[in-house]
């Protein structure tokens, strides 16, 4: 393990490198995305990089803390914040997964002092998750939580009918709020793709803070530190060609934004926002459906939506279904009733936080 502050040019070159070749990408631990995080948002220090190697070629990395999950279990936690929407380890395709994980668990009492390993939001609905289970099960790890929800995704179809679920009475309603919109502009309305705009950042982040999360202080914008990891990641993936800047736009004004990172065979939804002037037009909704069309016309293969399960837009929206997991798991020796106690206080903790 090191600390992101730590790493040499040449780290995270290799880092970088892993990430193009992982079995399962996972931009939100990519270093263009890591970094720019961690600057803003934790202590020096306190992330660090677990890597994995194998011949002195790097084949595994993620992100990780080593203090108390949710304040109340001592454990080696894959880093998530709040902008942080999958927690899968990045895990080269050309080696064994299963010898990889298997590694991590011997290494990582010794390695770290900790006897538990958290990883939030990992991907269940791919290889690594089952790898994980299979080499905890042959170390005698024992899996003391596994809970998956979905969240709603986007798969590619050939004939692009990806919005044929939805009722005719609402797709009708869909095409008069975009007339209405238009009216109300005095001008067509239509998504534009503004990636290679380096004013588009910032005009997201305007937007963003233009309703409540402006309001709250809670829009990237609020804090100097957020809105420069935010045009940092931007400017870190669209060097890479992996950002998609869309906005909604007619008339000279912009109702809607989406910030979108690609990797892989897919596309990550970061952060979508709109212009709370044009909110009854439901803009954010038509920026999404407009999204479809361009998603299908670029021919990657899914969207993983990145928002929360229970969201009742994106869910009604989008039909299809991927599954994360917040998975621990405790080395042989560690009493059993004594971690899952713990993870009952973390979630307690977590819950009354949420609350609030």
């Amino acid at each position: 393990m090191t600390a992101l502050t730590h790493l040499s040019e040449k780290a995270v070159a290799e880092w970088q490198a892993l990430s193009d070749q992982a079995v399962e990408a996972n931009p939100f631990y990519e270093p263009g995305f890591v970094l720019p995080a961690a600057a803003a948002l934790a202590r020096p220090g306190v992330v660090q990089l677990v890597t994995i190697h194998q011949a002195g070629r790097l084949v595994a990395a993620f992100p990780a803390t080593t203090g108390r999950w949710r304040q109340a279990l001592p454990a080696l936690s894959s880093w998530r914040h709040k902008y942080c929407f999958l927690g899968t380890p990045l895990v080269h395709r050309d080696v064994d997964a299963g010898a990889v994980f298997t590694s991590l668990l011997h290494a990582l009492p010794a390695a770290t002092g900790r006897r538990t390993l958290i990883l939030e939001q990992m991907g269940a609905d791919g290889p690594l998750h089952r790898c994980l289970l299979e080499a905890a099960t042959a170390s005698g790890w024992t899996t003391a939580l596994n809970r998956c929800e979905e969240r709603a995704a986007l798969r590619r179809r050939d004939d692009s009918a990806y919005l044929d679920h939805l009722s005719r009475k609402r797709t009708k309603e869909f095409g008069r709020l975009r007339r209405r919109l238009a009216d109300e502009v005095g001008a067509a309305v239509a998504a534009v793709d503004v990636s290679d705009d380096r004013a588009a950042p910032d005009r997201f982040m305007r937007i963003e803070a233009s309703g409540w999360k402006g309001l709250r202080e809670t829009a990237m914008a609020s804090t100097v530190a957020e809105a420069t990891m935010f045009r940092s990641i931007c400017a870190n993936f669209e060097a890479r060609g992996q950002l998609q800047m869309l906005e909604l736009s007619g008339g000279g004004h912009v109702m809607a934004a989406l910030s979108s990172l690609q990797s892989g065979d897919g596309q990550f939804m970061f952060k979508i926002g709109f212009d709370e002037k044009f909110a009854h037009f439901s803009p954010g909704i038509l920026l999404l459906i407009d999204n479809v069309d361009l998603f299908h016309a670029e021919g990657l293969d899914w969207i993983d939506s990145c928002a929360a399960s229970d969201n009742p837009m994106i869910n009604s929206l989008w039909p299809d279904r991927r599954t994360v997991s917040t998975l621990a798991l405790t080395s042989p020796g560690l009493l059993g009733t004594g971690v899952r106690a713990g993870l009952r206080a973390a979630n307690r903790v977590n819950e009354l936080k949420r609350r609030s």
